[in-house]
Order: C-alpha cells, then structure tokens, then sequence
C-alpha cells in the first residue's frame, strides 16, 4: 500500500514520542509539550501527504451514496484516489466530473461522499476509496510506519515551538531555530514518500487534491 498506510494494528501512543521533548525541556508541562506535538503531526501529514487509509466502500445493491469513514481521531484531507486494495491515483474527479473505475460512473462530494452515478445492482467487496488523512485534536496514537523515520523530527517541531515561547525559563529562539531545521527536513522527506509512494513511482508524480 502506498505511502504511510494506517493500520489500527500497528500503532504506538502518540505520547511516547514526549520522551524527545523531555530530554530537552524537562520542566515544560505535559499537556502543553502533548499538544505541540500532536500540532505537529498533523503538520506534517498535512503537508506531506504521507499518511493515506484504504477505505472499504460497503458497497450495497439499490445504495448510491456512502459516506467516507476515516479512522477514529483522524480527518479526511484530501480523497487520494481509488483501489483493490492498490491504488490507482484519481486524475480530477470532483463534484462536476464523474469518474469511472469498477464498472461504475461515481463522483467525490466534499471529501466526504462518493455518488454513483447509478445505484449498484448487487452488493461487492473489495472496492477501496484511498484517503489521505490528517490527526484531529484527538488522536492518540500514531502509526509505528510514521513514528519510526519521523517520531523524533515530529518532537524537535515540537521543541522549537516551546524554545519560541516568550517570557519562560526555556525560552530561546536561536535553539529553537536549530530544531525546525529538523523538522521541516523531515517534512521534505515524508512528502517525498508520499509522492514517490516508497520509491515506487519515479519523483515527479505528484497526488491530485480533491476540494
């Protein structure tokens, strides 16, 4: 699967990525470094497009509309493209352009829906709407595919924002500008995973956002 896929299965608490933070900035309370952090994640998905979740349309015969799930403390970004589970990259679709893949004609409303064109004439499995995802206020976790090459990176994006406060025993905006350095190379790298889908699609393929 492409990019960074969640999996509900292989996840670590998004808190254990505090221990970066704390080596640094042992005095900074925990909900606050927490939320910078998680800031931070979603940042990065955002920008990066690295994280994507392989939707199962719970496709019904007579239904034409489905609404588009994302896992729990997560929001749908963007729609990436379609799938068995491989994905196939969409190329434009949007609320006045119909799209066909699986025999069907369907179009994207607002990230949120998928509407055929007419309404399937018998139930199927297998059929995937590729979602790029992004953390909400309440996520918290995050996939052992991210945390791994970019927990550290998430957590000096973090450090800068607490060495920018002003006024505090921590502060310093020289240091901090040494961690976002950090930070955003990271960013860098996680967008060129996303785009080359791991060294699978040559650099200058590009995802198509949908609005």
């Amino acid at each position: 699967m492409t990019c960074c896929t969640y999996d509900q299965n292989d996840t670590v608490p998004l808190d254990s990525l505090l221990r970066h933070v704390a080596v640094m900035l042992p005095d900074v309370p925990y909900e606050v470094a927490l939320d910078l952090l998680r800031q931070r994640y979603t940042e990065l998905c955002r920008k990066s497009g690295v994280l994507v979740y392989p939707f199962e349309l719970p496709i019904q015969r007579g239904v034409p509309n489905y609404f588009l799930i994302p896992p729990d403390g997560h929001e749908v970004y963007k729609v990436v493209g379609v799938g068995d589970p491989f994905p196939t990259m969409f190329v434009g679709p949007s609320p006045n352009r119909w799209f066909a893949y699986w025999g069907y004609q369907f179009r994207v409303i607002g990230n949120t829906q998928i509407v055929f064109a007419q309404a399937p004439s018998r139930d199927e499995t297998g059929r995937y709407i590729i979602l790029g995802l992004i953390p909400n206020d309440c996520v918290s976790d995050i996939p052992t595919s991210i945390a791994t090459p970019f927990g550290k990176a998430i957590a000096e994006g973090a450090i800068a924002d607490i060495l920018l406060m002003p006024g505090k025993a921590w502060t310093n905006p020289g240091l901090a500008n040494r961690y976002e350095r950090g930070y955003n190379i990271a960013v860098m790298a996680a967008r060129n995973m996303a785009i080359t889908e791991r060294g699978a699609k040559p650099a200058e393929f590009k995802p198509v956002r949908i609005l």
